[in-house]
């Protein structure tokens, strides 16, 4: 069918041809006796009309066939309307048209190959320009998705042909991952992908398996041949299959197998460092908690050891002390396991928050309480605004978090008990301050204040453990931030920032509207 049009175009510009040199004869004819009054004067026009006509045309058949007409119908018309005034003779007139013809088909054929040249090396130009652009947009894909995006387009771009990629999804199906233009519509075309991907070999129209189909299908293989996506191109059923480049389109599917595969091999790595990294995470969590239940239970055993000692009479203050201890140890103890449970809410796999929008203040008298209650020596100074804020929040875990920065500005308190619990209203957050006035945190401690390691400061018998940590991540996940940090003259200043009810609202209703 494709051989049939192919010839039918030929021989309709063959027509053309010999039509336009019958109508350059008849017109050349009249220029030379009603004009030029002379016939020898239009040679170099019906030569230079005969080269026109070779060029024109795109088969030499047709070359000499046009040519020949264009000489025969203008010597016919001389020696007839002509006869008697006509300075050719017929042999001359013979000779001159032979020669004009095989001149002019010897040039339209070598300018036909010159065209012919120089269209193969704008295809080749055009073929490298794409496979450049693709192989450096490539390199800077920065997810798969963008990956797909861009062969796709450059599939479309040198085909003119609507794309589809598809790719495993490794239970044996095939999903589309990706379309160019988006919104393609395709009838189930399983069993041709599975068979391309399966057997590394194209499929649909023009290959041997599923000819009848008019989707295109190539295999995308990584360099040892590995097969590891399909791409296909819905091509137009009248269009003759060898005016698609193929050839570009196999090389730009190399590239993007490449690609893929490369992305494939640093997602792997990326992988297998992040294994290495959360084991060595948890490792580093595991020492950290071993040592910082060690401190206390051995504190508590010994003190038990001391009271159940048989025969041994202890003064009424040394049992009260060994009793106060046991009962500190023990409380430490439940602070962590506290902060381990808040480890797993508030971690990558944990549940969600159960935030709403809470009245501050109900946090902060919640806070003192518990705060007065377990460092009664500490001199806690609250300043608020007098307003009513809400301001959406867990108020379980924000309770937690101001608890654990007043117990760690206790911690470093130093002699000095003042610490200072300060709110200050902004546009569209609310910060919160806790400022103690001890020594401050060590240079050591500052770099790692909110790493969930074993932080140990001076002459404290526990470190900073969990508590930071999770006062960080309790934040984050409450879409605030946390920041930590000297102060002169003395102390240190922990700073809370939490958005406010407005900005809560706000980003809600995005949600609830996407």
């Amino acid at each position: 069918m494709n051989r049939l049009r192919k010839h039918g175009t030929t021989f309709a510009d063959g027509l053309n041809s010999l039509w336009l040199a019958g109508l350059f004869s008849v017109l050349l004819f009249l220029l030379a006796r009603v004009i030029l009054r002379s016939t020898l004067t239009v040679l170099p026009l019906l030569t230079l009309t005969a080269l026109l006509l070779a060029t024109a045309a795109s088969h030499t058949l047709w070359r000499l066939i046009s040519c020949g007409a264009l000489m025969t119908c203008f010597f016919f018309l001389e020696f007839t309307l002509n006869a008697a005034k006509t300075p050719f003779g017929f042999f001359p007139a013979i000779f001159y048209a032979i020669v004009t013809v095989l001149t002019a088909e010897l040039l339209g054929r070598r300018l036909g190959q010159l065209m012919q040249e120089r269209a193969y090396i704008q295809r080749q130009y055009t073929r490298e320009r794409s496979i450049s652009s693709l192989s450096a947009q490539l390199l800077t894909a920065a997810d798969p998705a963008q990956l797909y995006d861009l062969t796709l387009r450059s599939l479309y771009s040198v085909t003119d042909c609507p794309a589809v990629l598809f790719l495993p999804d490794g239970q044996g199906g095939f999903p589309r991952r990706g379309s160019y233009p988006e919104g393609l519509l395709l009838y189930p075309v399983d069993d041709m992908i599975h068979y391309c991907f399966t057997h590394a070999c194209c499929c649909g129209r023009g290959a041997e398996h599923f000819r009848d189909n008019v989707l295109r299908c190539f295999p995308i293989q990584a360099e040892e041949g590995r097969v590891l996506a399909v791409a296909g191109l819905l091509t137009d059923p009248e269009r003759p299959l060898e005016s698609y480049p193929l050839d570009t389109v196999e090389s730009l599917l190399v590239r993007c197998g490449v690609a893929l595969d490369r992305m494939d091999f640093m997602n792997r790595e990326q992988k297998i460092l992040m294994e290495k990294e959360l084991e060595h995470m948890r490792s580093d969590f595991l020492r950290a908690i071993s040592h910082d239940f060690r401190t206390p239970l051995t504190g508590i055993i010994g003190a038990c050891s001391t009271l159940e000692q048989p025969g041994v009479s202890l003064e009424e203050e040394t049992s009260r002390g060994l009793i106060h201890s046991v009962s500190e140890e023990a409380g430490w103890l439940l602070r962590m396991v506290e902060n381990l449970l808040t480890v797993t809410r508030v971690g990558p796999s944990g549940h969600k928050l159960n935030r709403s929008l809470e009245p501050l203040e109900e946090v902060l008298l919640e806070v003192l309480e518990k705060a007065r209650g377990r460092f009664p020596q500490a001199d806690i100074r609250v300043q608020q605004p007098a307003d009513l804020l809400l301001i959406p929040m867990d108020p379980t875990l924000m309770v937690q978090v101001l608890t654990n920065l007043i117990e760690n500005a206790v911690k470093f308190a130093d002699g000095d008990h003042r610490i200072d619990l300060i709110v200050e209203e902004q546009a569209q957050t609310v910060t919160i301050t806790v400022r103690d006035y001890g020594r401050g945190l060590s240079d050591a401690a500052l770099k790692n204040l909110f790493e969930p390691i074993n932080h140990h400061d001076g002459d404290s018998n526990h470190g900073m453990g969990l508590g930071l940590s999770i006062c960080k991540s309790i934040i984050r996940a409450h879409g605030g931030t946390i920041e930590g940090r000297n102060i002169p003259p003395k102390g240190a200043v922990f700073i809370v920032t939490l958005p406010k009810e407005e900005a809560y609202e706000s980003c809600q209703s995005h949600n609830s509207g996407g």
